[in-house]
């Protein structure tokens, strides 16, 4: 049988004021909002794609890709499992912290 490893992590909205961000992004930024119970329990196997279908699910939003997921200031892939990030991006020996916010969408010059 596999051991499978329980993830205990926070997620956190990440609130930015980004003068490049388009008009699409205010209106977003206004539906996105703070979990009610920010900590979440699960599989260390669980990806940024699932995180981001449970916010959707959540916070009510149309599509999960309208919410990016960072640690430690970087965007997460959607591939990437929460023990790869533990590993490989989370550079602190207490529980993981992700943050959440609206999709960024850049104008284009």
């Amino acid at each position: 049988y596999t051991q499978v490893n329980i993830a205990i992590m926070r997620l956190n909205f990440s609130n930015r004021s980004d003068d490049k961000a388009d008009d699409n992004d205010q209106d977003k930024n206004k539906k996105v909002q703070k979990l009610e119970k920010p900590y979440i329990k699960t599989s260390s196997r669980a990806t940024i794609t699932h995180l981001k279908k449970f916010l959707a699910k959540k916070l009510d939003l149309e599509q999960p890709e309208d919410v990016d997921i960072l640690c430690c200031g970087k965007i997460m892939g959607k591939e990437y499992s929460l023990e790869y990030i533990s590993k490989f991006h989370w550079k602190n020996e207490d529980q993981l912290v992700l943050k959440y916010r609206p999709k960024v969408h850049f104008d284009r010059l």
